[in-house]
């Protein structure tokens, strides 16, 4: 088969299904699955285990303390495995589907997760099955690997993940494609840096002389941070939670600064943080103390080449059904982070195109979903019988 006809065939097979793929895109958009509510998880890996068991697939469930994580053998033991990673989990509340539940107006999906990731989970059922109808049960074995817990870096699921490299061949990641239709070649790697600010309590109207004021040390540090950022190529500071005092009247004894960090290489990571700790050993205020914390706790994942032969087979199977697809850098992380950090050659953005991840207003683009599953489907056909 050419490859031209492989993947027209591999869209053929996905198109008519445009129906399931609602409804199973529906069911788990509609079900809440806030990382760390193990329960909620757990009700979204049930329902892709049920959908897996009905193509065939050896599904296997590891309970962890975020809900369970998710391995699915999807085709016979091979010499190679490919490896389809996604997630589970959600950044929205419970309460959340019942507000906004999945919907469709215009060829456009909507709902908290859809795009991340929970439509990319419901196109990546069709692989299996037009691999099987194409491919039979020929060459190596393919995986769909689901974390608990990659909303907050895959504490969890990522060790699960990392058991199951050996052999890997590839690892495909189903994040949403870019909204230009561009796949993910690489990744900043993420972390937090967090500042415990001390400061002293008084009374804030009789002797306010006598206290040191934790918050306003806290702005200052914001500030410092920020400029220490602006100066190191290659990073990014963005703080995002503030907590600190006790009532107006008193001058607040501390403060509590959390900010995320992101950083292109391990060298830029390792100076941000060394400005970070200098920051924390030099408080403005007399008197106040700042212990810092703090590190990537998802790894860089270089634009080094080593994803060039499957950019390069994606590309192909693309081009076979008319269309171009580049591939990008971005600033935000992903299990393929981990599985690049272990040497495997990884591709991210192979699901569907969506876009506003995080928001109100995420949406997932229903007329990409059978090519992109086509690509999919293509991309680990070639993988497995070459």
């Amino acid at each position: 088969m050419t490859d031209r006809h492989l993947a027209a065939r591999i869209e053929q097979i996905a198109s008519p299904r445009m129906p399931a793929f609602s409804r199973i895109a529906a069911e788990l958009v509609d079900i809440d699955s806030p990382t760390s509510d193990a329960a909620a998880v757990r009700n979204v890996q049930d329902v892709l285990r049920r959908e897996l068991a009905d193509i065939g697939a050896d599904v296997e469930l590891t309970d962890t303390p975020n809900g369970p994580f998710l391995a699915a053998q999807l085709g016979p033991r091979g010499r190679g495995r490919v490896l389809l990673v996604g997630h589970a989990d959600t950044v929205f509340p419970q309460g959340a589907a019942a507000g906004r539940p999945y919907r469709e107006d215009g060829g456009i999906a909507y709902g908290p997760g859809v795009s991340d990731m929970k439509g990319c989970i419901a196109m990546c059922l069709e692989t299996p099955r037009a691999l099987r109808e194409t491919l039979g049960d020929g060459g190596g074995e393919a995986w769909l690997l689901i974390s608990p817990d990659e909303e907050v870096g895959s504490p969890y699921g990522g060790p699960l993940i990392e058991q199951r490299l050996t052999r890997a061949l590839a690892s495909l990641v189903l994040e949403a494609g870019r909204q230009d239709g561009s796949i993910v070649r690489s990744r900043q790697g993420f972390g937090t840096a967090v500042f415990q600010v001390e400061g002293r309590a008084a009374h804030a109207g009789v002797e306010p002389e006598k206290g040191i004021n934790a918050i306003v040390e806290t702005g200052r540090l914001i500030e410092r941070v920020l400029a220490a950022a602006r100066n190191i190529p290659g990073v990014r500071v963005s703080p995002g939670v503030v907590q600190g005092g006790v009532r107006p009247n008193v001058v607040p004894p501390e403060a509590r600064l959390e900010c995320d960090i992101r950083a292109s290489d391990a060298g830029a990571a390792a100076q941000l943080l060394e400005a970070l700790r200098q920051i924390a050993a030099a408080p403005t205020l007399p008197g106040a103390r700042i212990a810092f914390h703090g590190g990537l706790h998802v790894p860089v994942w270089p634009d080094d080449g080593s994803n060039a032969r499957l950019l390069n087979l994606y590309q192909e199977g693309a081009a076979a059904l008319g269309a171009e697809v580049d591939a990008v850098r971005t600033g935000g992380g992903s299990d393929g982070n981990r599985t690049a950090a272990f040497g495997v050659p990884t591709l991210d953005g192979l699901g569907p195109i969506g876009g506003l991840d995080h928001s109100p207003d995420e949406f997932l683009d229903l007329t990409s979903v059978a090519p992109r599953a086509a690509l999919l489907g293509y991309l680990v056909a070639r993988l497995l019988n070459n």
